[in-house]
Formats: structure tokens, C-alpha cells, sequence
């Protein structure tokens, strides 16, 4: 009569497992159960697929022995027992990102939901494992952010990447006693190029600042473009006003070279640019700095005649031309 039962109990265990695996083929994203042990027992297709399972003896491995059958995929088993343990030890679910290589030989971000099953008496029972592609998202995400932190005509950061950026910067002049230059560039004979040639070559002229401005920066530097014709130009770690005016030489250079339209027409700027030195002065917010190097700029461009180079320091005499 036991005889019987047990063998009735593993029939009925059996049913429900093939029935467990029809369920599980249904679930688009990759499924699969561990033991307590940690021993894949059951897996869908595109688990399957996914961790190129077909051609191995994967039932009842652990993710170590699946590694050692599959090396190419030992890094991503290596982070499935790490957090595996983390599920196990947390008691209920964990969601995390991982990436891994997909069929199609794409780096792909999967967002990953383990679940820990225990026995009544607290025993580690089962761990329920999906992870769903989500690197349509991811790119979404970051093309979205990157809009809200980049021009979209230039490429370079826009107004709020700066109101982030100026702040961190300030820190590390501060920290460090080294000088902020925070300089405001306006480019002078623009709005003839827009009134001449239309604003398609207004913008080729800006697109142009965007690749010139960067490649004359130091790594250390930051531009960003604040609209119009408006550029802002962070320039740290300078030791002395020497650092400064080779910096700012280079800039006008890049800004008055002559710049060839699509439309086979040269056109020629220049540039008035007003300089802020922090932690000289009183400014002591970003929107104050800038202010700051906004009323620099309007003296540089109220004499445009008679200054010196293009920049003027906030607070600086302007001198005549020798």
C-alpha cells in the first residue's frame, strides 16, 4: 500500500512539473527555478536561448558547473550566485540590472526578479528567476537625458548641465586653492551671417563652435552653449593669469578662423567674452558667477574698438592698445 502512494505521489509530482514547464513556456522572458542548492531544475526557451543551454547537460548544475561547461559565460553565472545569495538572504524578492550578450551577439541590459521559496521551517526551498530585456528602455532613458542635459543643435551641454557642472567645479577650486575662470562668450558678427545667408548658415557657424570650442579645451575644461550665439566656457585648475590668457588666446584663435558655408560662401567672426575669477570677488553661487562674468562680457563688447585681446576680467581696468 506505501508502495502505492509513493508511487501515486511521484506521478502527481511529475504531472504538476510538465504541467509547471507548458506554464512557463507561455512567459516571453527568461524563466527559470532553482533549487535550495542552487541547481537549475527548470527552464523556458528563451532561458534556454538565452544562456545557450541546448547543447549542454544544464539540469540539475549549478551555476559554477554550468560556468565550467560554458566559459564564455562564467561572468554572468559568477553574478547570478551573487545575487542569488543576496535574494536568499534578503527573503523576498530582488530586482537588479544585469547585462549580458543576447542571440543576436548585442550587449543587452536585463532587468532581473528573483523571488526565494522556503519550506515551513524556514529551509531554502526554491528561487524563481525572470529576467526581461529592457534595453529598448535603457537607450530611451538615456536619449531622453541626454536631451535634457545636452544642445540638441551643437551637442555641447546645455544651460542645466552647466548650472550642475559650475557648482561641482567651484568645490574643487575651492577645495584645492586653484582658480575658476567662468567666462561668458558672445560671437561678434553673427547676426549678419543669419541677415546674409539665412539661418540654416547661422547654424552651421554654431554647429562649428561646437566642434572647435571642445578640441581647444583642455579635459579638464567645460563649454557649454546657453542659446543664441551664447557660449560659457569653465576653465579650472588654472594656477595663475598666465594659464588664463594662453586658454582664452587659443579660444579666439578657433573662433576667428574662417569658417567655409555649405553654400561655398567664407564667413568670419570674432568674439567678445567676459571673465569671472573665482574664488576672487564676491560671488559665491553659480548664478552669481556668472552675472558676474555676464557684466564682464557687456564691457568687453562696449569696447569692441579699442580693447586689448576679446576677454576682460571682471573688475579689470581696460587697457588702451600699446
Amino acid at each position: 500500500m506505501k508502495t502505492t502512494e509513493k508511487s501515486t505521489d511521484k506521478t502527481h509530482f511529475l504531472l504538476e512539473q510538465d504541467r509547471l514547464k507548458l506554464v512557463i513556456e507561455t512567459i516571453p522572458d527568461a524563466l527559470f527555478l532553482k533549487d535550495g542548492e542552487g541547481r537549475w531544475m527548470i527552464t523556458n526557451e528563451a532561458a534556454k536561448r538565452l544562456f545557450k543551454l541546448h547543447d549542454i547537460a544544464w539540469e540539475g548544475k549549478t551555476d559554477q558547473e554550468l560556468a565550467d561547461l560554458r566559459p564564455d559565460f562564467r561572468a554572468i553565472h559568477e553574478v547570478c550566485l551573487g545575487d542569488d545569495e543576496k535574494a536568499w538572504q534578503a527573503r523576498q524578492m530582488l530586482v537588479v540590472e544585469e547585462s549580458m550578450v543576447r542571440e543576436d551577439g548585442q550587449l543587452a541590459t536585463f532587468e532581473t526578479r528573483r523571488m526565494p521559496l522556503f519550506t515551513g521551517d524556514g529551509k531554502r526551498a526554491w528561487l524563481v528567476v525572470i529576467g526581461h530585456d529592457i534595453t529598448d528602455r535603457k537607450i530611451a532613458e538615456a536619449r531622453i537625458e541626454h536631451m535634457a542635459l545636452y544642445d540638441d543643435l551643437t551637442g555641447l551641454p546645455n544651460r542645466r548641465f552647466l548650472g550642475v557642472q559650475i557648482e561641482r567645479d567651484m568645490a574643487r577650486a575651492a577645495r584645492y586653492n586653484r582658480l575658476l575662470a567662468v567666462c561668458m562668450l558672445d560671437l561678434d558678427n553673427f547676426k549678419p551671417v543669419n541677415d546674409t545667408y539665412g539661418h540654416e548658415a547661422g547654424d552651421e557657424v554654431l554647429v562649428a563652435m561646437g566642434k572647435r570650442l571642445p578640441e581647444v579645451l583642455r579635459k579638464s575644461d567645460f563649454v557649454a552653449r546657453l542659446g543664441g550665439d551664447e557660449f560659457v566656457l569653465l576653465l579650472e585648475d588654472l594656477s595663475d593669469l598666465d594659464d588664463l590668457t594662453q586658454t582664452l588666446t587659443k579660444v579666439e584663435d578657433a573662433i576667428t578662423t574662417p569658417i567655409r558655408l555649405s553654400n561655398g560662401k567664407t564667413v568670419e567672426l570674432g568674439a567678445s567674452i567676459g571673465v569671472f575669477l573665482y574664488p576672487l570677488g564676491n560671488g559665491e553661487t553659480g548664478d552669481q558667477l556668472l552675472r558676474l562674468a555676464d557684466q564682464a562680457l557687456y564691457e568687453s563688447k562696449a569696447h569692441k574698438s579699442d580693447r586689448e585681446h576679446s576677454w576682460v576680467l571682471f573688475g579689470e581696468e581696460r587697457k588702451a592698445p600699446r
